[in-house]
């Protein structure tokens, strides 16, 4: 009996070392899982930021390339809305002028010739059609010796004639109100820029049942206190929602002050109609001019 108690004993002794043995080791091959971890990560923020580096190295040394080749130690160019045009205003330090040479500005078919400012750069700006989508800059040094010329980057016109916003619908009474909060910046700088915004109401198969008015408004409850600063407009579409008409679309036509209008691509709002229910969408809109081909 004293044997087999023995036995049993050292049979558990050997058990629990085993399992200590395995738990040690556990342990250390846990640790080597996550110092491995840690080293892919840190290997992927070395080569993160190494690409990041390149990135830089590459577009300082094409500016670099492109100042050297250029006819201009600066140069700048800027676009903006002003009622009803857009006015192009352009800035240039010629590196060199050559005696009796002329510099003008040309954009599309509109040029003008380029004054010199008491600094030694030339200026000047142009007046230029709304129904484009980009305007690209030209500045031309002429003299009888010949002509240099120069085409600077172009600039887009929805960066200066879009028009931001988020829509809204809400549901009171058994009645519906579409809402449009309008971002200000360049194009629409006060609510007096606004002449007339409007919706345009169309069914479920695309087509028109009428128009309704947009009027300055409170925005609605459902929009948080981040869309503070927009100017709201909404209107009051109950009438297209009575009767066979369960799918509806919104879209929006902003004119401005100078004649300018602006259009989403996209309804601001949806809205259909179940047995018992409702639903629609709305969020971030933004409207451009329609430009004629």
């Amino acid at each position: 009996m004293k044997r087999t108690h023995i036995l049993v004993g050292t049979a558990g002794a050997a058990t629990l070392v085993l399992l200590v043995v395995l738990l040690v080791q556990s342990f250390s091959l846990r640790t080597q899982i996550e110092q491995l971890r840690s080293d892919v990560d840190r290997t992927y923020q070395q080569n993160q930021s190494l690409e990041q580096t390149v990135n830089r190295l590459q577009s300082e040394l094409k500016s670099q390339l492109k100042q050297q080749g250029s006819l201009f130690a600066q140069s700048e160019a800027t676009l903006r809305y002003d009622g009803g045009q857009l006015k192009l205003e352009v800035s240039v330090l010629p590196k060199e002028v050559r005696e009796g040479e002329l510099i003008t500005l040309t954009a599309g078919t509109a040029s003008t010739a380029m004054v010199q400012q008491p600094d030694g750069s030339y200026r000047a700006s142009l007046t230029l059609p709304l129904s484009q989508e980009e305007v690209t800059p030209t500045v031309t040094l002429r003299s009888a010796a010949g002509v240099r010329q120069e085409v600077l980057d172009s600039l887009w016109t929805g960066d200066v004639l879009e028009v931001s916003g988020t829509s809204a619908y809400g549901q009171t009474g058994g009645g519906l109100s579409v809402y449009l909060g309008l971002e200000p910046d360049g194009t629409l700088s006060v609510p007096g820029d606004v002449e007339t915004l409007t919706l345009r109401v169309l069914d479920g198969d695309g087509n028109e049942l009428g128009l309704a008015t947009m009027v300055p408004s409170d925005p609605p409850e459902s929009e948080p206190l981040t869309e503070e600063g927009l100017f709201w407009y909404a209107a009051d579409v109950s009438a297209y929602t009575q009767g066979e008409h369960s799918s509806l679309s919104f879209w929006a036509e902003l004119s401005l002050d100078g004649g300018l209008t602006l259009y989403d691509l996209n309804p601001i709002v949806t809205w259909s109609q179940h047995p018992g229910s409702s639903s629609g969408t709305s969020g971030s809109c933004s409207l451009r001019p329609q430009v004629q081909e």
